[in-house]
C-alpha cells in the first residue's frame, strides 16, 4: 500500500513535469555558425559603455568621495573585459570654450596661428594624454569608439557657442549647408588624436563618427513632420560633413542620422517615408553606416516594446531599402540603447529601475548579436557617474552610485546593480556555434572559447520559461564543470543575479519573466569544431508592399544558393492594426508552406496600435531554386508586408 501511495505520487509528479510547457534548446558545440563571413564574439563592438577614455570619473574623487576600489579603471575595464563606446563631450567642449573663430572667415574655425586654433589645441590635449599614464593600458579598448557632436552648437542655426562664434550658414554651391562644421570635426580628427601623419603622439584616433546627435528630436519632435522637405537640410548637412572627414581622415567611417526612437509604422509608414527612406535615398551612397537610438518605454505613460520581433523588423527594413538603394545592407551603430523607465528616471536610484534598463539590454544585444556581419559597434546608454546631469537626484543610467543611495548621496563610489549585465556577460568570447530552439520567444547565441561553451539565452515573455537542455557532450571530451548565471527580478523587486556551479550538466532550467541566463560549460579538453553552418541573407527585389485582401504580395529572391544540406527562414517584417490578422498564407516557388503563428515576443500591453514585427516562417530547403517566387495572401486589408528576407544555413 505505502509503495503504491509512493507510484501514485510520482505518476503526479510526472504528469506535472509534462504538463509544463518546456522549450526545448539544442547545442553542437563542434558546428561552426558564420554568418555573412563572420564567425567570433567581437567584445569591442557588443560589450561596451557610453563613456570616452580620458573622463575624469573613473580617476578622480568626485563630491569628495573615492572609488570603492583604488583602481577602478582595472577593476571595470579589464575585469569585466569591457570597451569605450562614445564621446560627445569632448568634441563640444572644445568647440564651446576653446577653439577661436577664423577672424579671416565668419562661422570658421581658427586652425593655426594661435594658442587657440585648433592646431595649438590639439597638441596640447595629445600631449596631455601622453602625459598621464593611467590611460595607456586602457587605449586599446578606444579604438572603436565613437565621436559625434551634440546639436548645438554644431548645427548651422546661428547658435553660439560659449566662445562666442557661430558655424557658418553658408549654403552655396562652393560651401554647401554644414561644410564648416564638416571642417571642424574634420580637423578635430586629425589634430586631437595620434596617427602615422603626427608621430602616434596622443590618443589613438578612433575610427567612427557620426555626423549629429538626434537632429530629429530637435527639429521635429517625436514623430516626422508632415512636411517632406523638412528633413532637406539634415540631409545635406550629412553628405557636407562626410565629404570634409573624408578629405582630411579617408580611413575614419562615417554615419547617421543618428535619430531617436524609429517607429517607421507610425502613421501608415509615413515616419519611414519622411525620415529613413528619405536618408538613404539622399544620403546613403556617402554613408558607411546607419546609426539610430533604440529604447523601450516602460512607464505608465507609453510601454513601448523595443526588442523581439519589433527590433527585428526595424533593422529588417533599413537593411532592405538600402539594399535595393545603395546596393548593400550598410552596417549599424547602435550608439544608444536601453531603457526608459519615465516615472522612474528623474526619482532617486533603485534596484528596480537598474532590473528595467537591463532586461531591455540584454534582449536588444541578443538581436545585435545575430547579424554580426552588419554591426559596426553598439553602446548601451550607460554613463560612469554623470555628475553633469545631476538635478535634484544624480542621472538614471548610470554605472556607479554612492554607497548610501538612495537614502543620501554621500558614501563612496560603488556599482549599480546595471553591473550585473556585465557580471552576465563577463567571460563570453570565442567562436560562434549552431544552437536552436523551440519556441522563438527564447532567443538563443553561443559561442566556444577554447575549452569553454557558453550558451546565452533571453525570456522575451513576461512570464517564467522552463527550458529543456539537451545533452551537449561530446565523445571522448566529458563536461567536467558547469556554471548556471541566471538573472531576474526577485519578489522583492530586486535586479538579481544568481551563480550556480552544477557537477554534471543541467537537463532544465527556469527563465524568468525577462530574464535570461549564462550557462558556462567547461570540457576537459579543447572543443574540436567538425563541422560549419554558413548563413546567407538574400533580400526581395520587392519591399513595402501594401495589403489588401485576398490579394497576392509578390516577392522574388535572386541567385539563391541553395544548401546541399541545410535549412532557410523567410522573415516578413509586418505593419497592420493589432485588430488586424497578422499571419498570412504563404507560398514558396508554388508550394504551401506552414506560417507558425508565434513570433518573437509578446505585444500585449504594448500601446501602439499598429504591430510591426517580423514573422520567422521556414522553409524547407527542398523548395529553394537560384531563383525563387514567394507569394503571401492576407484576408483583411490593411497595412504592409514592409520587408522580405530569406536566410539560408548551408550545413558543410
Amino acid at each position: 500500500m505505502r509503495c503504491s501511495k509512493w507510484w501514485l505520487m510520482a505518476v503526479a509528479l510526472g504528469l506535472m513535469v509534462f504538463q509544463i510547457d518546456a522549450v526545448e534548446v539544442r547545442v553542437d558545440p563542434t558546428c561552426i555558425h558564420e554568418v555573412g563571413g563572420i564567425r567570433s564574439f567581437d567584445r569591442s563592438k557588443f560589450i561596451t559603455i557610453h563613456s570616452a577614455i580620458g573622463v575624469n570619473c573613473w580617476t578622480d574623487n568626485v563630491r569628495g568621495e573615492p572609488n570603492f576600489t583604488e583602481d577602478l579603471l582595472a577593476d571595470f575595464f579589464e575585469g569585466y573585459d569591457v570597451y569605450f563606446g562614445r564621446d560627445t563631450g569632448r568634441i563640444s567642449y572644445q568647440v564651446n570654450r576653446m577653439i577661436k573663430e577664423d577672424p579671416a572667415r565668419s562661422g570658421w574655425p581658427l586652425l593655426h596661428g594661435d594658442s587657440r586654433s585648433m592646431v595649438a589645441q590639439g597638441m596640447k590635449n595629445r600631449e596631455g594624454f601622453e602625459r598621464d599614464e593611467r590611460w595607456h593600458p586602457y587605449e586599446h579598448r578606444a579604438e572603436s569608439a565613437i565621436i559625434c557632436t551634440q546639436y548645438h552648437p554644431f548645427w548651422p542655426d546661428g547658435t553660439t557657442g560659449k566662445s562666442g562664434w557661430a558655424f557658418s550658414q553658408v549654403d552655396t554651391e562652393e560651401e554647401p549647408f554644414g561644410t564648416a562644421t564638416g571642417f571642424f570635426m574634420a580637423q578635430f580628427m586629425n589634430h586631437f588624436f595620434g596617427h602615422e601623419g603626427n608621430g602616434q603622439l596622443g590618443c589613438v584616433k578612433p575610427s567612427l563618427v557620426e555626423v549629429i546627435n538626434e537632429p530629429d528630436w530637435e527639429l521635429w519632435g517625436l514623430h516626422a513632420p508632415t512636411n517632406a522637405k523638412a528633413g532637406d537640410p539634415v540631409w545635406a548637412f550629412h553628405n557636407s560633413v562626410a565629404r570634409e572627414i573624408k578629405k582630411v581622415n579617408p580611413e575614419v567611417k562615417v554615419g547617421g542620422f543618428c535619430n531617436a526612437f524609429p517607429d517607421h509604422q507610425y502613421n501608415g509608414f509615413q515616419e519611414w517615408e519622411r525620415e529613413w527612406k528619405a536618408f538613404i535615398d539622399r544620403c546613403g551612397s556617402h554613408m558607411d553606416f546607419y546609426t539610430l537610438h533604440l529604447y523601450g518605454f516602460d512607464d505608465p505613460y507609453a510601454d513601448w516594446e523595443r526588442k523581439g520581433c519589433n527590433l527585428e523588423a526595424t533593422l529588417d527594413l533599413i537593411e532592405h531599402y538600402s539594399h535595393l538603394k545603395v546596393g548593400r545592407a550598410l552596417p549599424f551603430v547602435i550608439s544608444e540603447y536601453g531603457d526608459r523607465a519615465r516615472k522612474l528616471e528623474n526619482g532617486p536610484w533603485c534596484s528596480l529601475r537598474d532590473w528595467k534598463f537591463l532586461k531591455a539590454t540584454h534582449s536588444m544585444l541578443m538581436s545585435f548579436a545575430d547579424r554580426p556581419h552588419l554591426i559596426e559597434k553598439t553602446v548601451p546608454f550607460l554613463l560612469c557617474k554623470a555628475e553633469w546631469g545631476r538635478g535634484e537626484f544624480p542621472k538614471a543610467w548610470r554605472l556607479m552610485r554612492q554607497k548610501n543611495e538612495p537614502e543620501s548621496c554621500s558614501g563612496e563610489w560603488v556599482y549599480t546593480d546595471v553591473i550585473k549585465f556585465y557580471d552576465l556577460w563577463k567571460e563570453v568570447k570565442g567562436t560562434r556555434v549552431r544552437v536552436r530552439g523551440s519556441d522563438p520567444d527564447i532567443q538563443l547565441d553561443a559561442y566556444v572559447n577554447k575549452n569553454k561553451l557558453f550558451l546565452i539565452m533571453n525570456n522575451l515573455q513576461k512570464k517564467r520559461a522552463t527550458i529543456t537542455l539537451a545533452p551537449v557532450g561530446i565523445p571522448g571530451n566529458r563536461v567536467r564543470h558547469v556554471l548556471e548565471k541566471n538573472f531576474y527580478l526577485s519578489d522583492e523587486q530586486l535586479t538579481t543575479l544568481d551563480k550556480r556551479e552544477h557537477a554534471l550538466p543541467p537537463q532544465r532550467i527556469v527563465l524568468g519573466a525577462e530574464g535570461g541566463a549564462v550557462i558556462a560549460y567547461t570540457f576537459e579538453k579543447e572543443v574540436a569544431f567538425s563541422t560549419l553552418c554558413e548563413e546567407v541573407k538574400y533580400y526581395a527585389d520587392a519591399y513595402m508592399q501594401p495589403i489588401v485582401a485576398g490579394e497576392r504580395v509578390l516577392f522574388s529572391f535572386l541567385d539563391v544558393e541553395k544548401p546541399v544540406q541545410g535549412e532557410a527562414i523567410l522573415r516578413l517584417g509586418i505593419g497592420r492594426d493589432k485588430k488586424l490578422n497578422r499571419y498570412p498564407r504563404v507560398w514558396v516557388n508554388g508550394e504551401a508552406v506552414k506560417v507558425r503563428r508565434d513570433y518573437m515576443g509578446n505585444d500585449k500591453g504594448d500601446d501602439r496600435p499598429e504591430f510591426f514585427g517580423v514573422l520567422d516562417v521556414p522553409i524547407p530547403s527542398s523548395l529553394l531554386q537560384k531563383e525563387n517566387r514567394v507569394e503571401v495572401i492576407f484576408s483583411k486589408t490593411g497595412g504592409h508586408v514592409a520587408s522580405a528576407a530569406l536566410r539560408v544555413f548551408s550545413q558543410k
